[in-house]
Formats: structure tokens, sequence, C-alpha cells
């Protein structure tokens, strides 16, 4: 096959310039520096490289299956934030993320459906600003180490109803999300704290392998299965690929969700209702061996109205876990994003939302915290071209719950720059 493939697709100039380019990287030192964070490479991982430019140099292949070529997408996000007042410190932080997507999809002969071939290369920089502010939430979510590393590394096959996905997957990027709450900085508008800060799970920016189920019962009701390496896990900053050990003392993480689609195309909206458990060893906070960890969790939304040329969306989201042996009881959130305000993008918006982690009692009594952490955020993004810039502003109420610290207030100006 693979000899095939050289020939009928490869001519003889471009077999001498790849044959030289795979040279190179075969024989690149063991270990090197991308954006000042040291990587190391192993054997194993110089050759799936070699593959990859195989593949996205010869995409004719692909063609072939089918009309779609291969995708390539490089996006940088950064935010200059700064601490106005309270939380632990006054303070400037920089973060930033850079993100290498390629996507491969093919398109098999009969009933065998299509596929994609899914690759995400994952760079993190900064200074912490959820260490300025003293939250447990976390203010901005592209925070994370510096470290350069596989992110999402997948294989999606379609089979008339179903998709089955198998590799290193985000949770997220499946699972627990409303659309309307994407454009948002702070991370609980994303991931619930119920689940982020609870247990060890596959999300930013550390993934684990794993395998989803999406099954399409009706027009209106979907259903997706997961089931996750529980605990997720990068040794050093300079390791490619998280650990791909599985083992039944580190636990697996299953979760299932159903999303009901409502209503007509001018008045649409969604409910999705999911339940997880971690099969994980868990203390209570008593001390006590409290064994598996589960939670249930729901979220709807809805659009509101036409407002001019752009449209009003609703969203209300809740968690709620065992109260023993987790730092989160409940959680709850919800806002209002209006899409395309200006009338000129579809992408623009400007949101409004509040997001509150309650504590569990074993918790809260113990360091003697407040019942609550809320965060209120009100945010604009606006597009041209290939940039986008969204200033943000967070009024965080009850810092991880700490009754010694002042209310923070923070701004933060995000740019982000797609290829």
């Amino acid at each position: 096959m693979f000899k095939y493939f050289w020939q009928k697709y490869v001519s003889g100039i471009e077999k001498v310039l790849l044959t030289d380019m795979i040279n190179v990287i075969l024989f690149i030192p063991s270990e090197v520096n991308i954006c000042l964070i040291r990587i190391s490479l192993n054997k194993y991982m110089k050759i799936f490289i070699t593959w990859m430019i195989i593949f996205c140099y010869c995409h004719p292949l692909a063609a072939q299956f089918d009309s779609i070529p291969i995708s390539k997408e490089i996006d940088y996000i950064t935010d200059l934030a700064v601490n106005l007042r309270g939380g632990n410190q006054q303070g400037v932080a920089w973060l930033g993320q850079l993100n290498t997507i390629f996507e491969l999809p093919m398109r098999f002969p009969g009933r065998w459906g299509s596929s994609i071939f899914h690759l995400h290369f994952l760079v993190t920089h900064g200074t912490s600003l959820s260490s300025l502010v003293g939250d447990m939430q976390v203010v901005s979510n592209i925070e994370a180490p510096g470290r350069a590393t596989f992110f999402e590394l997948w294989y999606m096959h379609r089979l008339n109803h179903h998709h089955f996905k198998l590799g290193l997957i985000d949770v997220n990027s499946e699972f627990l999300y409303t659309d309307w709450a994407l454009p948002l900085v702070n991370s609980s508008f994303g991931i619930q704290p119920t689940l982020s800060v609870n247990i060890p799970l596959s999300i930013f920016p550390i993934s684990a392998l794993g395998m989803v189920w999406n099954y399409d019962i009706s027009d209106w009701l979907k259903s997706k299965t997961g089931l996750f390496d529980g605990q997720p896990n990068i040794q050093s900053r300079s390791q490619v690929l998280p650990d791909l050990n599985l083992g039944m003392h580190e636990g697996f993480f299953l979760i299932q969700e159903f999303n009901a689609i409502l209503g007509q195309s001018s008045d649409l909206s969604s409910m999705k209702l999911g339940a997880w458990i971690h099969t994980g060893d868990f203390q209570s906070h008593k001390g006590r061996n409290s064994g598996k960890n589960f939670g249930l969790y729901m979220i709807f939304d809805k659009q509101v109205a036409r407002l001019g040329k752009g449209t009003l969306y609703g969203w209300v989201k809740s968690g709620v876990t065992p109260n023993d042996c987790n730092t989160i009881r409940h959680f709850h959130g919800g806002g209002l994003t209006y899409q395309n305000p200006f009338g000129s993008c579809e992408q623009d918006i400007i949101s409004v939302a509040v997001a509150s982690a309650f504590f569990c009692n074993a918790y809260k009594d113990e360091l003697f915290l407040n019942n609550h952490e809320t965060a209120i955020e009100l945010t604009a993004k606006k597009h041209w071209n290939f940039m986008a810039i969204q200033p943000d502003i967070q009024y965080i109420l009850n810092p991880s719950g700490n009754n010694h610290l002042k209310n923070p207030l923070c701004f933060i100006l995000r740019a982000q720059f797609s290829f």
C-alpha cells in the first residue's frame, strides 16, 4: 500500500525533497526548543511526525475519497490581563496559547461511510492570572503551565446515524457545553467546576485516551456516550504526549449525555441532560474512603429574540455532585449572548453571564469559608479578517470562598489571530 501510494502521488523531485526532509527529522536531536519550551522527541514521535508530513503533503489521496481537501488551521490567542483590585494582589499577567490543527477527511466506497483524522498540537505560555485573583473557577480559560504537547489526536468514523471517535479527546469538546457560552473567558462557562475542580479529567490543557459514541436517535434527540482514562497526566514540561497508561487503579471516567432539540428555526432551543461517574478512589473531607464519584448536570439554551440584524440567545447550566468527597457541591450559571450586534459579522458577540460555584459543607466548615464563589462577566468580541479583539471585565465575589480576600475586579484584553 505504501509503495503504491509513494509511486502514484509523489513525483521524482518531490521524492528527493521528502526523503531529505525525513532524514533531517530522523536525525534531529532528542530534545528541541519550541517557544522557549524544551520538548523531547523519541524515535516513535519522529516516525509519527514523518508520517504526518507524508499525509499532509500528499493529500490528493484524501481528495480521491472526499472532495473536501485537508484542513489546516493555525490559531494564536493571547490575554493581557490586569487585576485592578482585591484578590491576592494587584498585578498584570500575560497568557497565550498556540493551536495548530490538521484534519484529514476521507470517504470510503459503498456503505463504509466517512472518517476524519484530527491532530491538535498545543503550545501554552505565560503567567498565572488566577494566582493574582485567588479564585477557584479560573478567570481565563487559556491559563496553563508553559508546555508544548499533542492535545488532541483522534480518529472518527461516521456510519449512518452513528459516529465513533477514538484517541486523545478533550471531554469538553463533546460534552458539557453550550455554544452561546463558548465566547466567554471564565473557565466555568465552558466546563462546569463540579467536574474540573473535583475530579481528574481529560480537558485543557492535558487530555487522555478515550472513546466517544454519538448516536442520532431521531431528528430532535441525540445521544453521546464517552469513556476516558480517569487519570490524565504529563510528567514533565518536555513530554510531548500525555501518559497513555491505562489501569484499574487510576479509574475510568464514564459520561452519558442526551440532547433534545426543541422548537422551530425562529424559536429554537435545546436541552442537554447528562450524568457521569468516575471509578477512582476518592477520600471524604473527614478522611474516609468514599469510593466512586458521580454527578448530574443540565444545560438549556434558547433563542430569545431577533434584535435588528442580530439575535439574542439565553442559556442556563447547573450541576450537582455528592457532598462528602468534593470541593464543589453544586454549580449554577446563566447568561445572555447577543450575536451579530453590529450587523456586519455573525461571529461578533456581546455577552453577560454569571457563574456560581457552591462549596460542600465539610470543605466549607473545615476552612471557615463563605458558601460560594461567584464570577460576573461582561465581554464583547469583534472580528476583522484574520483577527479578533475581545475586551472583558470580570468581578469575582468571595474568591475561593476566602473571607479575608477583597472581591477582585479584572480587566482582560484578548486578541485572537487565525491563519
